[in-house]
């Protein structure tokens, strides 16, 4: 899949050292450019501890960060809507619109 916002997770490999596998944030970004999901269940099979509410996806990694994506699956995209700690996401979180 066409991957966008790459940045958010060279920024998260490189402040989260100590709280994420080593390699992990490398993994997911290979993982996620070899992706060819066709739905949600798609997802749930490659990543069954992720949280997938249709086209939006939150990926953790390690026990305090995660990644958050929306995917298109028929455009074969996702876009990284946010790497970094589970802490930081529920606040941003809290503040979305729906």
């Amino acid at each position: 899949m066409k991957l966008m916002g790459t940045s958010m997770l060279s920024k998260l490999a490189a402040r989260a050292r100590s709280g994420i596998p080593c390699g992990a944030v490398a993994a997911l970004r290979a993982e996620l450019e070899a992706a060819t999901w066709d739905g949600p269940s798609d997802v749930h099979d490659q990543y069954p501890l992720a949280v997938i509410d249709d086209n939006v996806i939150t990926i953790p990694l390690g026990d305090e960060h995660c990644v958050s994506l929306v995917a298109n699956y028929k455009s074969a995209m996702i876009v990284i809507e946010f790497a970094g700690s589970v802490r930081t996401r529920g606040e941003i979180a809290v503040g979305r619109k729906p």
